[in-house]
């Protein structure tokens, strides 16, 4: 089990995002049955959660295939959404770029990682890497 980020909810408050990763399996290409092995396993942590730790069995949820993180654009100080980015500088397996606020007048540093490779046929038509199993998405903790 891998802690994710701390993430602030509309209200202002800080939680924390739990992973479970379960490696090796094989999965079903049924959709039904992905969507009931999911519906197993939220049914059963969410018990467990909720019988030794307090936890709400409703706050579980699951998904199964690779997951991107992506933070919106608002500022983390005033909220003003499309803070400004600019000046792009590609790094080891990434990029940053100046992140600027036009109404707080923050500025900071925006940094992003490759996650992916995408391949497309035409405009209409990309390929995710990860998705087609091409490529794995490899996750790291803060």
């Amino acid at each position: 089990m891998a802690q994710g980020q701390s993430t602030a909810d509309d209200s202002g408050e800080w939680d924390t995002e739990l992973t479970i990763r379960v490696s090796g399996a094989t999965i079903p290409d049924d959709e039904q049955e992905r969507e009931t092995i999911l519906q197993d396993l939220g049914r059963q942590v969410g018990r467990i959660l909720e019988e030794n730790h307090g936890i709400h069995a409703d706050d579980v949820s699951g998904n199964i295939g690779p997951e991107y993180t992506q933070i919106g654009d608002d500022c983390p100080v005033c909220g003003h959404s499309h803070v400004e980015l600019r000046d792009y500088t590609y790094t080891d397996n990434g990029a940053t770029a100046s992140a600027f606020c036009s109404e707080c007048r923050w500025s900071g540093t925006a940094i992003y990682r490759l996650i992916d490779y995408e391949s497309h046929r035409n405009d209409d038509d990309w390929r995710s890497a990860v998705m087609s199993g091409k490529s794995s998405a490899h996750r790291f903790s803060y």
